[in-house]
């Protein structure tokens, strides 16, 4: 699970990257509150594979990682991580602006729920 979660997070980083959200001499970043991940087949070496990854949700206080690692196009492992925007400089959650939001709204899957909707709003 260790190696498949450095592929989920690797993903991560290249959603983020995309969305140009988190650039070099910015302290934002992003920390993962939650984690939910499930293996369903085991991947060998040898074998190809890819990672599809996109966004559940996004708001200025969060973001909903979705990734899938398929083989053959069946699911072999699947995670979904719900994350909070973080300040570096203040060590602190912090908000991402409109802008940012904007840029990661065009990564949202349509027609992927969030996982962490009810969970989340059931403990505030």
């Amino acid at each position: 699970m260790a190696r498949y979660l450095g592929l989920f997070d690797e993903a991560c980083d290249a959603l983020l990257s995309r969305s140009e959200i988190i650039e070099a001499g910015n302290d934002l970043t992003v920390v993962a509150g939650r984690v939910q991940m499930a293996h369903r087949r085991e991947l060998f070496e040898g074998e190809h594979w890819q990672v599809w990854s996109g966004l559940a949700s996004v708001t200025e206080k969060s973001i909903v990682f979705v990734h899938r690692l398929l083989r053959e196009n069946k699911v072999c492992a699947t995670c979904d991580i719900y994350s909070a925007p973080f300040s570096m400089a203040k060590r602190s959650r912090t908000t991402i602006d409109c802008e940012q939001v904007r840029r990661l709204l065009k990564l949202v899957v349509p027609g992927i729920r969030d996982p962490f909707a009810l969970s989340i709003e059931g403990d505030a």
